[in-house]
Parts: C-alpha cells; sequence; structure tokens
C-alpha cells in the first residue's frame, strides 16, 4: 500500500481529542505511556532543541516541556495542532514551543540539516508512513545534529496480533481469514480490519533492518506493554497500590528490552544515535 498524506491528514482530523484520549483507557495504555516516558526522561535534557514530530494532542510535548525542551511541534493534522495548542497551554507549558508547523514526516524540507539536538516520532508516525517509512527515517536523521538522538515507536506486527487476537477471530468469523493472513503477510493494516486506520506493522527484523541502513547508532530497543497487556485487568484493579506499580514498571522496562520480547508489545521503541 502506497502512502496517502490526505488519508492520513483527514483520518487524524477526524480523530480529534481522541488522540489524547488513548494513553488513558487502562492500566496497561498508562503503562504504554510510563514506557516511552522512561527513554524521554533517559536521553532527552534541558535546553535541548526538540523536534515533536507527529505530535498530535500534545501528549509527549507537555512532558517534553516539563524536561526543559526548546520544542518545535510539527503534525500532519491541522486539527491535532490546534489540539496541541490547547492542551499544552491547559498544562502550562506553551511558553516552550517556538513553534507549530503542519508538515508531512517524510519530507521535513522546511528544517535545514542538523537543526535539532534531538527529535521524538512517538506514538506510530513511522507507521503512517507505510512504503516511505524509510524515507521518514532519513528525514528525521537528517534534522538531527551529530551525536543527536532520534526518539521512535513504530506499531508492531506480532505484538497487534497477540493482543487484539480476540477481535482478529471476529473479523474471520464476519469477513474471512483474509482478516488473519493478510494483516500478518503484509504487515499492512488498513479500512477491511480498522477503524479507517492505513498503517504498517514493524517485526523487530524488519525495524532494525530499515534503521541500519542510515548513519546511526541504536543506543536501546524496547517493546510497550509485554506484560501489561497479558494481564491487563489485574493491573487495573491494582491501580492505587503505589508500591506494587514502582516494582511492576521496573519489571516491565526490563522485560521489555529482553531479545525474546521485543515483538509481544503493541509498540517497538527505538533510541538512535546520529553519526
Amino acid at each position: 500500500m502506497k502512502y496517502d498524506r490526505s488519508h492520513t491528514e483527514a483520518f487524524y482530523d477526524a480523530l480529534g481529542e481522541r488522540e489524547w484520549e488513548r494513553f488513558e483507557r487502562n492500566a496497561a495504555t498508562r503503562v504504554s505511556l510510563a514506557t516511552h516516558l522512561h527513554y524521554l526522561r533517559q536521553y532527552i535534557h534541558a535546553g535541548d532543541s526538540v523536534l515533536d514530530i507527529g505530535a498530535g494532542p500534545g501528549r509527549f510535548t507537555i512532558e517534553l516541556a516539563k524536561l526543559g525542551a526548546n520544542i518545535i511541534v510539527g503534525d500532519i493534522s491541522k486539527a491535532q495542532l490546534e489540539l496541541n495548542a490547547r492542551k499544552v497551554s491547559e498544562a502550562g507549558f506553551e511558553s516552550s514551543v517556538h513553534e507549530r508547523v503542519q508538515c508531512d514526516i517524510v519530507n521535513l524540507s522546511m528544517f535545514a540539516d542538523s537543526s535539532f539536538d534531538a527529535v521524538v516520532a512517538y506514538g506510530g508516525p513511522i507507521s503512517y508512513a507505510l512504503d516511505r517509512a524509510n524515507d521518514a527515517i532519513g528525514e528525521m536523521l537528517r534534522v538531527t545534529k551529530a551525536g543527536g538522538h532520534v526518539l521512535l515507536s513504530v506499531m508492531s506486527r506480532l505484538g497487534a496480533l497477540r493482543h487484539f487476537f480476540p477481535q482478529v477471530l471476529e473479523l474471520v468469523d464476519s469477513v474471512g481469514l483474509l482478516a488473519l493472513t493478510d494483516p500478518w503477510e503484509s504487515g499492512i493494516l488498513d479500512e477491511r480490519f480498522s477503524a479507517g486506520h492505513r498503517l504498517r506493522l514493524f517485526l523487530s527484523s524488519e525495524l532494525l533492518e530499515m534503521l541500519g541502513k542510515h548513519s546511526c547508532k541504536i543506543l536501546a530497543m524496547s517493546a510497550s506493554n509485554y506484560l501489561a497487556y497479558a494481564g491487563e485487568q489485574v493491573l487495573e484493579n491494582r491501580w492505587d497500590d503505589a508500591e506494587f506499580w514502582n516494582r511492576f514498571l521496573e519489571i516491565e522496562l526490563e522485560t521489555c528490552r529482553e531479545p525474546g520480547a521485543l515483538d509481544g508489545g503493541t509498540h517497538l521503541i527505538a533510541v538512535l544515535e546520529k553519526v
């Protein structure tokens, strides 16, 4: 499937506030947020100039501001940029955002080479680039300074199938076996099997192969939500137990970095250093 900017733009314009809410749906999605934030806090420092690309309504923009970053916000959707301005302002961090730009992750030509200390593309914008995912990675690295960092997450093929398997089986009953075999074999999820999405689901081996084509060092790779979705309801019941959560998150982070767990979460997270 070829990348179609207009489809992705229209999809996120229509999605609106639901994009903000997706990290608050349950305990497991909050674990996903915590996993992403772990790497943000490790590699982003006060004073860093950061491009938050595919920023959506500002979930990570706010966290970058808390870390003292100087932020340029980029997104393909005008509606998401407007929501970003509102959410960041309501959180009290608008002064950390220097500019908001409607732009496409596969073409960041409005930014010069080596413009940023770091680029953050969390939540899957590279997955939505489909056949141009490699172009997106190249553009993010191009605008990053030597020695700077790119933090990204993509949708996981195995993890998505694992987590949504009951829904997949329901689709098999209604539309046939293609609902199971096609996304697995092609790595593409489209409108036939989802609520309007057109995106690429990655295997960790595919992501590693793609990253290997670029001048970068892989500093970290992690799954997101390896343990959390296996015990989703149990975790929800323990939400008020701070001692449990602190220890669980430590174990989750360690587990998600293990090679055998990389493909088992809903997202694959990678941290790159430009060389």
